[in-house]
């Protein structure tokens, strides 16, 4: 997906945050890939918040995922988003105003939904990420919270 970025922009730089046992291999494949100069590597990070003040957008390209927390993180800063299809992805990200969601495996998909993003201007980002912003502070408050853990026990409750 980055290359395919990449070959089409020179302006984009991809931040990776986080790290785990595929670094090696990821920093690997962005050697040989001859990407060193637009994917850093930044390992994990307290300071996510700078981090998401100076993205145009956010991409999630997880295998499986539970709840997203990266990216509700994300939207909650305003950051408009880019997911795979997984998990729980579809119930933060719901409508495509807020940001996009991909098959899982079609790097040509993500690229492509990168590069439309990127392209839409400045303007266009900051409008969808604070949809992106109003959406999940809506969703995600804690009284909305403990009403679902509430509404879950109530549920078992019934059950027995």
């Amino acid at each position: 997906m980055s290359q395919r970025v990449c070959s089409s922009r020179q302006d984009v730089l991809f931040f990776i945050v986080g790290d785990g046992e595929l670094r090696d291999e990821l920093e690997s494949i962005v050697s040989a890939l001859g990407l060193e100069s637009a994917v850093r590597f930044l390992g994990w990070r307290q300071d996510l918040a700078t981090i998401y003040a100076a993205s145009d957008l956010f991409v999630l390209t997880s295998r499986n995922e539970g709840t997203p927390v990266a990216l509700i993180e994300a939207m909650a800063s305003g950051v408009p988003g880019i997911s795979t299809d997984v998990g729980g992805v579809r119930d933060v990200m719901t409508s495509p105003s807020v940001g996009s969601v991909v098959p899982f495996g079609d790097a040509e998909a993500l690229a492509g939904s990168v590069l439309s993003l990127l392209a839409a201007g400045t303007a266009e980002r900051r409008a969808m990420g604070m949809r992106a912003r109003d959406v999940v502070s809506k969703r995600f408050t804690m009284d909305r919270l403990v009403e679902e853990i509430a509404d879950l026990y109530g549920e078992l409750i019934d059950e027995e």
